[in-house]
């Protein structure tokens, strides 16, 4: 099988399973990237050693962080499973060390001078990144239908595993985001009488309900100004705004607000977990706000839950 036929398999295998389009995107850069690195053996040849091979490689020359290397591990596991229907037993490879204190978390004054740095829909975003704990890609890929005004709420869905989390929308923000919707809506008439294309959906959904790229419920919170074309797809259709379209903006306002600190956009996500905690919120609410499986990615937060001397309240100050 040549490689360009293995792609077209793991991208139809990957859809088959309805998986987000951020993680097919993912998975196939680095099932190319497994491939590329063994490209003078045949799928057949490539066995537990060439995986291990591969794994050590990110980790001792690329350098890459313990996230990136499961990242890696998860797409080409899928790549043996689904693709080459092996599966693959005892991987030996050199493991990254995991470590939690290089997460970069904001103070709320921080907070505060970066969002009076910004104005309309980046600094929408931004809010809701903070205010909901979402990550970038759950936040761009919120529709109209996720918006839910009578209760107060946000549907945070998960394609691939069809689950669904509920956040509240913060009051700060509830008028500013009915104002937008209803923009949208107007957008979305005025497109719908010049011929509109449609938006990108899952591909699932495309199979069973093929009239939900033409609906508004669909249109998505955060799209693109013009249809755009995505890897993979035939025709162009409205998607959501790019990562790089927010990650631009979030580095501009840091040095516009004069912050020195290596943050991302998953930085505001890590400053909502930690400032619930210290507000004296149970680690078990927080687990289920950030929508973690497993308690242990919530626990890395606790390392910031102490007093600025390093050592415990007084219980004086609490009389």
């Amino acid at each position: 099988m040549s490689l360009a036929k293995i792609m077209v398999a793991a991208r139809q295998e990957i859809r088959n399973r309805r998986l987000s389009e951020h993680t097919e995107k993912a998975y196939l850069d680095w099932m190319y990237r497994f491939l590329t690195f063994h490209h003078t053996l045949l799928p057949d040849e490539l066995t537990e050693k060439e995986i291990g091979t591969f794994l050590s490689f990110q980790a001792v020359s690329k350098q890459a962080p313990s996230s990136t290397q499961n990242l890696a591990l998860h797409a080409v596991l899928f790549l043996y499973r689904h693709v080459f229907k092996r599966t693959a037993k005892k991987i030996r490879f050199i493991r990254v060390k995991r470590t939690t204190g290089n997460l970069t978390v904001f103070s709320r004054e921080e907070i505060r001078q970066l969002l009076l740095q910004l104005t309309g829909e980046k600094k929408l975003i931004i809010s809701l990144l903070y205010g909901c704990g979402l990550n970038l890609n759950e936040c761009l890929s919120l529709r109209i239908q996720d918006v839910d005004f009578e209760d107060n709420i946000l549907f945070i869905r998960k394609t691939s595993t069809e689950e669904t989390r509920t956040l509240r929308i913060p009051d700060k923000l509830r008028e500013e985001m009915i104002s937008r919707v209803e923009a949208l809506r107007y957008r979305f008439m005025h497109l719908s009488i010049h011929g509109y294309c449609g938006v990108s959906i899952p591909e699932s959904v495309k199979n069973s309900q093929p009239e939900a790229e033409k609906s508004f419920s669909w249109f998505f919170l955060f799209p693109t100004m013009k249809p755009v074309r995505l890897v993979g797809k035939g025709s162009e259709r409205f998607h959501h705004r790019s990562e790089t379209y927010v990650q631009k903006a979030l580095r501009n306002v840091l040095k516009k607000a004069g912050i020195k600190k290596k943050a991302s956009c998953r930085s505001l996500r890590h400053s909502y977990a930690v400032h619930l905690l210290k507000e004296g919120r149970d680690i078990y609410d927080v687990q289920k706000l950030l929508g973690h499986k497993n308690i242990r990615n919530t626990l890395v937060y606790k390392q910031f839950i102490k007093t600025q001397s390093g050592v415990p309240d007084s219980p004086l100050d609490n009389l």
